[in-house]
This record gives structure tokens, sequence and C-alpha cells, in this order.
């Protein structure tokens, strides 16, 4: 399954970030809030631009959100149980 990093800044006062969580939770097809507003995302039917649309009715105009699908070629200092997911996310695809 193609694997997404989601990152986003919420700009508005008073940032509400439960519609996006909300956004998130509801694809029902995995992900992982690695950072605080990062998330690893892979869905069966979904290209980046298909995911931001989804996603980017949760955000306000003045938001900024960033869809980018990934490979298995990655690197970088997370927690154990966010390698754990990657690893299980590429098994998969």
């Amino acid at each position: 399954m193609p694997t997404f990093i989601v990152d986003y800044d919420l700009n508005a006062p008073g940032q509400d970030y439960s519609k996006i969580i909300a956004r998130m939770k509801e694809l029902g097809t995995g992900n992982f809030n690695f950072l605080k507003s990062s998330w690893f995302v892979y869905h069966p039917r979904f290209s980046s631009k298909e995911l931001f649309d989804y996603l980017s009715t949760a955000i306000d105009k003045n938001d900024r959100i960033l869809v980018v699908k990934i490979t298995s070629d990655y690197y970088g200092t997370l927690s154990k149980e966010a390698w754990e997911w990657l690893t299980k996310a590429f098994a998969l695809g």
C-alpha cells in the first residue's frame, strides 16, 4: 500500500487539532502520529493529491498541509513504535 507522511501547521487563532486528527482516524486504513503534527498514513486507493483533498477539508485557509508518498529509503531518529509501524506498513505494500 502507498505510505505517506502528512505534516500540517495550523495557524488559526485557537488552533483546533481535533478536526484534522478526526480526519486521520476516519481513514481507517492505518496511521501513526509520530511527531506533534506529523503522521504516517497508508492507504490502498489514495494518491498524495487525493489524500490532501480529503484532509484539507479539516483545516482553515491559512493553515498548511503537506502530503508526501514515501519509499522504504528513509532514515531518522524516531521512537521504536514509529520504526515498527513503518516496517509493518512497507511489509504490507
